[in-house]
């Protein structure tokens, strides 16, 4: 017994639609929106000039220009005179927080605690999913957190502290970590929590 099996005709209206490429401008968003998505793009980093970035994707200046005005319509780009840069697009999100925690007494004492939940899992994750290129990079600030101590340059060594800890949080490769805890080390570096260079002239601290 034979079964007839009607197949859709190309006419037979919406059964079938016609394929279209995607457009040359929405590949180039896409690709540069996982690269800040990735952390490869850091919140505030300028990007090429539209030239040189043209030239390394391979597209039209046009088709680049198209994809970075999508970008900033969706608030990941800051389109200026001086250049194209990355959004700082959690600020809007942390910066009432830090307004509301800057006056708080036990500020401080929650985001330690906050941040030793977090980071225990980070680092597990880290461990086990760095890169070679993550692993490189850690080390390379290890060796300038020893040159800051032995220089005994607390603001130097604050700065290489707070990149150590983002650091730990791009080998980690979830996004969600990577993106919330660089805003908040961001309110650390502007002492919304504590003043990380006094810290380091605290007696017992830097032994």
């Amino acid at each position: 017994m034979f079964v007839r099996i009607r197949l859709p005709r190309l006419h037979d209206g919406n059964r079938m639609e016609a394929i279209r490429p995607k457009k040359i401008a929405d590949a180039i968003a896409t690709r540069i929106e996982k690269l800040i998505l990735e952390g490869a793009l850091r919140p505030g980093e300028k990007l090429a000039s539209e030239r040189e970035l043209a030239q390394r994707l391979d597209v039209s200046r046009p088709s680049l220009r198209e994809a970075i005005d999508k970008l900033v319509d969706r608030g990941l780009l800051n389109a200026t005179r001086s250049g194209t840069s990355v959004a700082e697009f959690l600020t809007p999100l942390m910066m009432p927080l830090a307004n509301l925690y800057r006056e708080h007494e036990n500020a401080a004492v929650d985001y330690f605690e906050f941040r030793q939940w977090v980071e225990a899992q980070a680092a597990r994750a880290a461990a086990e999913r760095a890169t070679e290129v993550d692993k490189a990079a850690i080390l390379a600030c290890l060796a300038d957190m020893r040159k800051a101590h032995k220089s005994k340059n607390p603001t130097r060594e604050a700065q290489a502290d707070v990149n150590l800890h983002i650091l730990v949080y791009e080998a980690s490769h979830n996004f969600i970590v990577l993106h919330v805890m660089r805003a908040l080390s961001e309110l650390l570096r502007n002492h919304v929590f504590y003043n990380r260079e006094h810290l380091y002239l605290r007696p017992g601290v830097r032994e």
